[in-house]
């Protein structure tokens, strides 16, 4: 039974964004959406919990949070100089923040380290490396084909497993 989820994508982009700007690192669209789902993976395999609970779709590019897609397709191949955001039930915007103090954020960082210095299509090529949730459910006629959360999960298990154990030997 998955968890409650903890954010919105947004805040998982404005963790990203914000970690960019102060490491001057910069992130395109692509580069957002594939990191977005590479944080997911670490956060849903490491802690168990969910970081969100909008689907993750598998587009021709690889995993897509759509909601961020059409945030951020405005900026094209630039990189991207706002924050996410989110408007409540009575039209208050909000640029939406993880609490540095929170469990998350330790992976996440740890997360961001590993696959900030990849461009954006070198982040696509990993998440579309073979028998991947992407590569399992990626159909070119459909746009908006999910990549269940219980695949993502057993798939970054299984990675951050061989991670360690190569780590060992």
């Amino acid at each position: 039974m998955m968890k409650m989820p903890l954010f919105t994508p947004s805040h998982v982009a404005n963790f990203i964004l914000t970690q960019a700007e102060y490491e001057e690192v910069p992130v395109t669209q692509l580069k957002l959406l594939k990191l977005v789902y590479l944080l997911y993976g670490w956060v849903r395999a490491i802690l168990d919990e969910c970081l969100f609970d909008e689907d993750i779709q598998a587009w021709r590019l690889g995993p897509v949070v759509p909601s961020l897609y059409h945030e951020f397709k405005r900026f094209g191949s630039d990189p991207i100089t706002e924050r996410s955001f989110c408007m409540d039930d009575y039209g208050t915007v909000t640029r939406p923040s993880i609490p540095d103090d929170h469990p998350v954020v330790i992976v996440m960082k740890r997360a961001w380290d590993v696959y900030k210095p990849f461009k954006a299509l070198a982040l696509v090529n990993k998440t579309h490396e073979p028998d991947s949730p992407w590569e399992r459910h990626y159909q070119p006629e459909l746009t908006d084909k999910i990549i269940p959360d219980i695949e993502i999960k057993d798939y970054f298990t299984k990675k951050i497993r061989s991670y360690i154990n190569a780590t060992l030997q």
